[in-house]
């Protein structure tokens, strides 16, 4: 009979992300500025998800390290850690009192010439003195505490009992500063007395020699082993270091308590050490203060739990609380530096678990991931984009684009032309006269078989015919005229415009080899812009800065009417602001690129936010805002230009309003290209569809 086993499930975590799933997770965060760096900065902050691998971000990391401190927070009570010790204080004291009673009660019943032979040998008398001792004793436990050290107990259980708080009480005042005395084996309270003081006086003698500039070795010390810490680490560096984390704790524990819990803990604590062990401890805190670079202010917590805790676990929860936030810092170091290596993978995987620690590990990987699989190169300028990340980027885009397009969405566009010049498909119709003799063979025999019947030889007639359907291409050459002014960094209309750039070169060059494109940005001037260089491209700006501009800052606050050496512009030679808005020497530079194409069909694809603010005449440059009719009509000059010498020009408006719907009016009417007012989510679909729309006609 076949058995079976079950385990516990447990998830396996998720392997690091390859090269691909992280290009394709950067990609838009490339489009926006090209920065290799701050894209997979970025990446760390947001975290990556997917069916196959998830990435956690900086961001959830931090908020889960959060919510684990406040738990903490929430869930204890600080203010209790002496219940622990009042309890054990009140249960000694009622075994001492249940004894005093007992010797009052048996010297009453023996009568005056009994007194004596009681236990303990004590008068009435002597026991009477003790219970008013006892219940006049402070409520305070330090104060109780020092009151019964110079008290004889009657009862010899509560006397050792006494003993022991004692010698803890000491454990726990020096374990208070010294870590390793945590867990420490219970010895006499003499032992322990002295092995403490040796203890910290060989401590003191290694701090002395280190501030005096002389190097210590442990292995010389003048201390039996016994005297010395246990499990300290023999690097005195992490043992200072150990030390002022520990004495961090220690104050961050006091900030926390209430006003009365805090100073009746320290008169505890120093109640507890006698005069040579408390004058090595106050020099210890002396040295490690002298010692730290840097001393930071203690962190008060602010408990509002109820669960009771102990002086030990107090200590331990100001310890988790400190490592908390140092990982704290470490993250929020690494979301503005972008280096993983600063983060204790380790310590943050017993915080939050596996998934965490994998995270960051992967983040350590991202950049060997992404050269590895030849998405970046590291040159001397940093991490740059390889060709291959290009196509990626691209191939993004235009994915990302078709998965917005429905398929009732696509635009039906007649055409009027006909001929062979066409791709076949496997439809097949009836021959008409004047289509191309593309003979369906199989569908032709068919046809006569199905009239005539079945013999040979098959009669074939003229309706019998079934030729091939064909699909009518064009070559087309296209320049994108993208709009990089000032206003178009704006609702994200640049990031948008780059995005459907790089996905239509991406699509030209897959699918329409033949055809051509080139990317033209217009500015305050104009230039050409690669298809490679588009991810680093940024709009441009005012930048209002008197000390920078100079007489331009009082121009840009009101109207502006100025004339420029276009050559200066264009060479550098003048601060003169950017962010205007040159369409027509965009127009003029898009038309000179499309002159040098022998396509029959030349597009011209303007996508922009905004009138014209500035034109050129000649070598010189104007700059007129609000747009001037000057400026206006030079533009539409440029588009009369490109309209006789056969190019179309279609335009992609990313704003509305009455003024630009008129500018855009006339540029219609003038080129008889066609406008789309549109918004940044939707560009993509407009204009991929109506490129494709365009390509592909079918032939009737």
């Amino acid at each position: 009979m076949t058995t079976y086993r079950y385990f516990e499930w447990t998830k396996a975590p998720a392997g690091h992300p390859s090269g691909d799933q992280l290009m394709d997770a950067l990609s838009d965060l490339l489009t926006e500025d090209g920065d290799v760096s701050r894209a997979l900065q970025t990446l760390m902050q947001r975290g990556m998800q997917g069916p196959e691998n998830k990435l956690q971000g900086l961001r959830d990391l931090l908020e889960q390290l959060r919510k684990q401190k406040q738990s903490y927070l929430e869930k204890y009570d600080l203010n209790s850690l002496l219940n622990e010790i009042r309890e054990q204080l009140q249960e000694l004291l009622q075994q001492e009192r249940q004894t005093v009673e007992e010797q009052l009660n048996q010297a009453g019943q023996q009568g005056a010439e009994q007194q004596g032979g009681g236990s303990g040998g004590q008068t009435p008398q002597e026991a009477a003195e003790r219970r008013q001792f006892l219940e006049i004793l402070p409520k305070s436990i330090p104060q109780a505490i020092q009151s019964l050290r110079q008290y004889e107990f009657l009862n010899q259980q509560a006397a050792q009992a006494f003993e022991q708080l004692l010698q803890e009480l000491q454990r726990q005042a020096i374990a208070s500063q010294i870590k390793q005395m945590r867990g420490q084996s219970q010895q006499p309270s003499q032992d322990l007395n002295e092995s403490l003081q040796d203890m910290t006086k060989d401590l003191n003698e290694q701090l002395r020699q280190k501030l005096q500039g002389q190097a210590p070795d442990p292995s010389q010390s003048r201390v039996p082993q016994q005297g010395r810490l246990q499990d300290a680490d023999p690097n005195l560096e992490q043992l200072l270091q150990s030390l002022q984390q520990q004495a961090q704790q220690w104050q961050s524990l006091l900030e926390s308590l209430s006003e009365a819990m805090r100073r009746e803990l320290q008169q505890l604590m120093d109640s507890s050490l006698d005069e040579a062990l408390k004058a090595e401890m106050a020099e210890l805190r002396q040295l490690l203060d002298r010692l730290a670079q840097k001393k930071p202010a203690p962190q008060r917590h602010r408990f509002k739990g109820k669960e009771p805790v102990s002086l030990d676990q107090a200590m331990e929860l100001m310890e988790k609380l400190q490592q908390l936030e140092q990982m704290e810092k470490q993250l929020e170091n690494m979301r503005w530096s972008g280096n993983p290596q600063q983060v204790d993978a380790d310590k943050l995987r017993e915080f939050l678990g596996e998934e965490a620690y994998e995270s960051v590990e992967s983040m350590r990987e991202m950049a060997r991931e992404l050269e590895e699989a030849g998405y970046i190169a590291k040159t001397k300028n940093g991490l740059e984009l390889t060709p291959k990340a290009m196509r990626k980027i691209g191939q993004k885009a235009l994915r990302d684009i078709f998965a917005y397009i429905k398929r009732e969405q696509l635009g039906e566009h007649d055409i009027h032309e006909r001929g062979g010049a066409g791709v076949p498909l496997e439809e097949t119709k009836p021959y008409e006269f004047g289509d191309p003799m593309l003979l369906d063979l199989a569908a032709t025999v068919f046809n006569a078989v199905s009239r005539g019947g079945m013999g040979i030889p098959v009669s074939l007639h003229m309706d019998d015919f079934e030729v091939r359907r064909q699909e009518y291409l064009t070559q087309t050459s296209t320049v994108i005229l993208i709009d990089m002014s000032g206003s178009m960094a704006w609702n994200n209309c640049f990031f948008a415009a780059k995005k459907v750039a790089l996905a239509l070169d991406n699509l030209i060059r897959n699918q329409f080899p033949r055809d051509t494109l080139q990317i033209v940005g217009f500015y305050t001037a104009a230039e050409e812009i690669k298809p490679a260089d588009l991810p680093y491209v940024k709009p441009k700006s005012f930048g209002y800065s008197s000390s920078l501009y100079g007489d331009y800052y009082d121009m840009l606050m009101g109207y502006i009417d100025v004339q420029l050496d276009y050559r200066d512009v264009v060479r550098g030679r003048t601060n003169v602001p950017q962010g205007f808005t040159n369409m027509q020497q965009g127009l003029h530079v898009a038309e000179q690129l499309l002159s040098k194409r022998q396509s029959p069909k030349k597009q011209i694809i303007m996508i922009t936010d905004g009138q014209p603010t500035a034109h050129c005449e000649g070598d010189r440059l104007y700059l007129q805002y609000p747009p001037s009719q000057r400026t206006l009509a030079e533009t539409l000059r440029e588009v009369k230009r490109c309209t006789t010498k056969g190019i179309a020009i279609n335009t992609f408006m990313l704003a509305k309003s009455y003024y630009l719907e008129r500018f855009v009016d006339q540029i219609t009417k003038i080129n008889r290209g066609r406008a789309f007012y549109t918004t940044p989510e939707q560009l993509g679909e407009y204009l991929v569809v109506d490129y494709l729309t365009k390509k592909r006609r079918r032939i009737a």
